[in-house]
This record gives C-alpha cells, sequence and structure tokens, in this order.
C-alpha cells in the first residue's frame, strides 16, 4: 500500500466532517461554461471527483441534436453540460429535490432538459442515442436520500436492477456509457452484468490528480 493511500485513508474521516459541514448550504459548482448549485443532500460533483471526471470524456462526444438520458442526475451537472452542447436531455433521479433544482436552473438557463422522477427506467419508455451513468458503487445500504447515490446494496441490488432492466432495451442504436471509480468493486459488477448477457467494454482510463477512473460501454454480450 502507497503512502499516499495510507495518508489518504488517514484523513478521510476529517475531509468528510468538513465537507458535511461544507455542504450544510447549496453550493455552485461549474464545468466549463455551465454552472449549477449543489443543494444539501444531492451527490456532489465538489467533494467526489467521479462527475467531472466523466465530464472530460463526455466533452469529446458530438452531442448536437442527440437524445440524451442522464440515469441518476444528482446536480444535474452532466445533463446541463450535455444540454449546453445542443443535446435533448432528459435527466431522471429519485431525488426530488435535485429534479426540482435542475428543473429551476434549467428554466433559467434556456436548458432542453427534462426532469423525469423515475427509479432507474421505471418512468422511462423512449429510445435515447445515449445513456450516461455515474452509479453508486460502493456495497452497502444507504439509509437516507445522499448515502443512496452511494451504496449500491449489500449485494449490489442496484446493478442486478440496472443490468436487468437494460438487457430488455435495445443496445444496438443506443451508447450506455458507465463511469465507475477505481475504487469500485468491479469484479462484482462485471459479475452482475454477465448474469444478464451484457458485458463492460473500457473505452478509457482517465486521470484526476492521484485518483483514477474508466469509462465503460454497456453492450451485448457475444
Amino acid at each position: 500500500m502507497g503512502v499516499r493511500k495510507l495518508v489518504d485513508d488517514l484523513f478521510e474521516p476529517w475531509r468528510n466532517r468538513y465537507q458535511n459541514w461544507k455542504h450544510r448550504k447549496p453550493l455552485p459548482y461549474k464545468y466549463g461554461n455551465v454552472e449549477v448549485n449543489v443543494i444539501p443532500g444531492v451527490f456532489s460533483p465538489l467533494r467526489e471527483y467521479s462527475s467531472s471526471m466523466f465530464l472530460d470524456y463526455i466533452q469529446y462526444l458530438d452531442l448536437n441534436q442527440k437524445t440524451v438520458l442522464e440515469l441518476g442526475c444528482g446536480s444535474g451537472i452532466v445533463s446541463a453540460y450535455c444540454a449546453d452542447k445542443g443535446a435533448l436531455v432528459t435527466a431522471s433521479d429519485i431525488n426530488e429535490n435535485a429534479l426540482q433544482e435542475l428543473s429551476i436552473h434549467s428554466r433559467d438557463n434556456n436548458w432542453n432538459i427534462i426532469a423525469v422522477y423515475s427509479n432507474l427506467f421505471e418512468n422511462l419508455h423512449f429510445h435515447f442515442d445515449f445513456i450516461l451513468i455515474n452509479p453508486p458503487y460502493k456495497q452497502g445500504v444507504g439509509i437516507d436520500m445522499y448515502e443512496k447515490s452511494y451504496y449500491a446494496g449489500d449485494n449490489f441490488e442496484f446493478f442486478e436492477s440496472l443490468f436487468a432492466q437494460l438487457k430488455v432495451r435495445t443496445l444496438r442504436d443506443t451508447e450506455v456509457l458507465l463511469f465507475l471509480p477505481e475504487e469500485a468493486e468491479l469484479f462484482a459488477i462485471c459479475r452482475r452484468a454477465k448474469m444478464h448477457h451484457l458485458t463492460l467494454k473500457t473505452l478509457k482510463v482517465l486521470h484526476s490528480g492521484n485518483k483514477s477512473g474508466k469509462v465503460y460501454r454497456v453492450v451485448n454480450a457475444v
């Protein structure tokens, strides 16, 4: 185990306390020319690197006039960025406060975003050119709405449901992009994809400081 990892683990509880204190009120977050408000209780791109790293990949996609679904939009920064690139965006989440905040920002900035309350694909019955997912990846059960944005269930039930629902959709004409940080339990996640005859194809390895992650495309297994 590297020295940097040991130091990170040692200071992690203190960082969490500070971040919890800092996020007791809405905070602005900006990527490129797009800015959103991160409200308390919502997954924060200010304290987690996955959103900005995913956006580092998304910025090179041609999204003009494409239909895009962000599944589990949280703060909405990914949806807002895609809309700013000319995409027709559907942003879904189970956090009604997050959806309301994104709707306000969408109206004020003339973003082409429809905010939909949906548990995975429960209320989503349309075709999309792109489905973008920055999922909960930690093993365990989230108690409140904020923790649910991190924890995928004791047995990774989130991925069980995700891959089961993706399997019945037509993936041939849809690019399903999934970002996973380096600390994600990749073996467990891939095993659940395989159970539904899907596989994760690595598209890009990304780095930010001492952190890294990968963008995957979810495809039908051969």
